[in-house]
C-alpha cells in the first residue's frame, strides 16, 4: 500500500486546526467595537485544506475526512469534559478557572459538528462539480465560490448553536457578520497560496481526480 505523505500531512494539519478551534472559539476578540470569535482566525484554514484535498484526491477522500473529523472532535470534547470534572486536590484553587475555559468546548464541538457537516459537504460538492463542468480550470475561483457558500452556512449555524442561546441577539448577529466577513477576506488572501500548493502537489503526486461518476451521497463512506 502506498502511503501518500502529503495527504497524511494535510489530514493531520486539518485535525490540529479543528481541535484548536474548539478551544479558542469562546476567546472573543474585540476590534473597533466588533466582536469576533477566536475560532474565526483558524477555521478558514480547514476549508482551504478541504479544497486542496478535494481538488487533488477527490470527493470520496474528503467525504471520509469530514465524517472522521466529526467523530474526533466529539471524542476531543468529551475527554475534556470528563477530565474537567474529575476530583481535584483540596488545596488546588484553579479548578474553576479550568472549568470556565474548557467546559464550553463540548458545546462548541457539538455546534461545529452539526454546522461542519452542512458547510463542509456543500463546499466539497460544489468544488468537485464545478471542476468537472469547467474541466479543472480556475481552481482559485471555484475555491472562493464554494467556500463562500459553505462557510456562510457554517457561520449561521455554529453561531446560533454556540452563542445564540446565551448571547443577546445583537451580539449574536454581530459575531455572525464579523466572522463571515473576516473569513471571506481570509480566503481571498489564502487562495493564491492554496493554488500554488495544488499545482505543486498535482505534479508531485501525479494525481488529479475528476469526480465524473462519483456518488455524492454524504453517507456513503467508500473511497473505492
Amino acid at each position: 500500500m502506498t502511503i501518500r505523505k502529503p495527504l497524511v500531512f494535510l489530514i493531520s494539519l486539518y485535525m490540529t486546526l479543528l481541535c484548536t478551534t474548539l478551544v479558542v472559539t469562546h476567546r472573543m476578540v474585540y476590534i473597533d467595537g466588533v466582536l469576533i470569535s477566536g475560532g474565526t482566525f483558524i477555521l478558514p484554514l480547514t476549508y482551504t485544506i478541504c479544497d486542496i484535498i478535494t481538488e487533488i484526491y477527490g470527493y470520496k477522500v474528503v467525504r471520509c475526512l469530514i465524517w472522521f473529523s466529526q467523530v474526533c472532535m466529539l471524542v476531543f470534547g468529551l475527554l475534556i469534559l470528563v477530565v474537567m470534572h474529575l476530583p481535584a486536590p483540596p488545596l488546588w484553587h484553579k479548578v474553576k478557572m479550568f472549568e470556565e475555559v474548557f467546559d464550553p468546548v463540548i458545546i462548541v464541538a457539538l455546534g461545529t459538528i452539526v454546522s461542519g457537516l452542512f458547510g463542509s459537504f456543500i463546499n466539497a460538492f460544489m468544488i468537485s462539480k464545478w471542476k468537472v463542468l469547467i474541466q479543472g480550470r480556475l481552481f482559485w475561483l471555484r475555491s472562493l465560490g464554494s467556500t463562500a457558500v459553505g462557510e456562510g452556512i457554517f457561520v449561521i449555524l455554529v453561531v446560533l448553536i454556540v452563542f445564540g442561546w446565551r448571547t443577546p441577539w445583537y451580539s449574536t448577529f454581530s459575531i455572525m457578520y464579523a466572522s463571515y466577513a473576516l473569513k471571506i477576506l481570509y480566503n481571498i488572501l489564502l487562495v493564491p497560496i492554496s493554488s500554488l500548493v495544488v499545482s505543486y502537489l498535482k505534479s508531485v503526486e501525479g494525481q488529479d481526480v475528476y469526480d465524473t461518476n462519483t456518488n455524492f451521497n454524504p453517507f456513503k463512506l467508500s473511497v473505492a
